[in-house]
């Protein structure tokens, strides 16, 4: 009776010996497997960053850049400015800094409505939801084909679709593909300045948003991990 008692034991312990494998296993196999996802991803990037580097945008060889002025309401917008030159445009704003950006509003007659959104300069840490001052020094802007913004700049339209931008301005400098928010095409620009051109997800792929920065914001901004 002892003696069966001692071999029941023995198995319990081989039992629970072997549970605590099977976890160490598990565990040990997930961190491999995310080891494996998070090499991927920073080859990924790495990869997509060989055109970029902290002293600026740097296009690809085989890419040119798209020159001219792009025209918004009539008139261009020097990039790096401040949020009082903009008011000097025409343009009004509750200077809250929200997501990375500032909301700008433009009085069109009788109405009035956001037509941009600006981006302070990203070394300075703002806190979301602070103020700003008239005095902050803008590096970008973005609007998207539901912000009615009237622009110009060498005939892109909202609705081309990307093949069509692509052969009519060739291969860009870095691009993004996301099959959720929709690729990203970056193009360097005159005057130090760079373009990021969003397309549509689906089937589609038709040019919805565009985005003006400084070639040294552009290359900060192309490294984040989504791009709206």
């Amino acid at each position: 009776m002892i003696i069966s008692i001692k071999k029941t034991n023995r198995g319990k312990k081989k039992f629970i010996a072997g549970i605590i494998t099977g976890i160490i296993l598990g565990i040990t196999g997930l961190f491999v497997l995310f080891s494996g996802a998070i090499s991927i991803l920073t080859i990924g990037l790495s990869k997509g960053v060989e055109v970029l580097d902290s002293y600026g945008f740097h296009p690809a060889d085989d890419s040119p850049s798209i020159s001219g002025q792009m025209l918004v309401f009539g008139e261009e917008i020097k990039l790096p400015c401040t949020i009082g030159e903009l008011k000097s445009m025409g343009y009004d704003t509750d200077y809250i800094y929200f997501d990375g950006k500032v909301s700008m509003v433009r009085a069109d007659g009788e109405s009035s409505k956001i037509s941009l959104q600006v981006c302070p300069d990203y070394n300075i840490r703002y806190e979301s939801n602070q103020k700003l001052t008239d005095e902050d020094k803008i590096v970008a802007y973005k609007f998207t084909s539901d912000d009615l913004v009237e622009f110009g700049f060498n005939g892109i339209e909202f609705g081309m679709t990307e093949e069509e931008f692509i052969k009519r301005f060739g291969e860009p400098a870095f691009k993004i593909e996301d099959s959720f928010f929709g690729d990203s095409l970056y193009y360097a620009g005159d005057n130090d300045l760079a373009y990021r051109f969003n397309f549509t997800s689906g089937q589609s792929h038709e040019l919805e948003g565009i985005m003006a920065g400084t070639a040294e914001y552009m290359t900060w901004e192309s490294q984040g991990l989504y791009h709206t």
